[in-house]
């Protein structure tokens, strides 16, 4: 009879110099992933896009006294200024590899709010000449 123990599973010695699979880690599975844009950045980029205009409209049309059409001018700039380095800021921040998507999300969202402001002028002015006229 044969001294050995039973051992149920045997271990080819093909299969004993393979390393175990170790599932990756979830940070891993990410890096291999496409980069997507992160919603903490566009809305935090957005508002701070808006708020800058803002800001810069007030500062140089109210209290520097510009021409409108100079002062508008100046307000879209630092609108895209304060975008563009806020979204850089808050994807360094947040460690996102999607810049690019990140600021294209942001200023479609400005556009997307400034359509939006622009169609409700339009609804308001055309209901208040609506209602004069009537």
């Amino acid at each position: 009879m044969n001294d050995e123990p039973f051992d149920p599973y045997p271990v080819d010695d093909r299969v004993a110099d393979l390393e175990p699979t170790v599932p990756m880690a979830l940070w891993e599975l990410e890096e291999e992933l496409a980069p997507a844009p992160s919603l903490l950045v566009v809305l935090g980029s957005a508002l701070a896009g808006i708020a800058g205009g803002v800001l810069s409209l007030y500062v140089v049309y109210g209290l520097f006294r510009w021409p409108i059409e100079l002062s508008v001018g100046a307000a879209t700039f630092a609108l895209l200024m304060a975008l563009l380095i806020s979204g850089v800021i808050l994807s360094a921040l947040v460690d996102s590899r999607a810049l690019a998507a990140n600021l294209l999300f942001s200023c479609s969202l400005v556009v997307a709010v400034l359509l939006f402001f622009t169609c409700c002028i339009l609804a308001g002015a055309l209901a208040a000449v609506l209602l004069l006229a009537w």
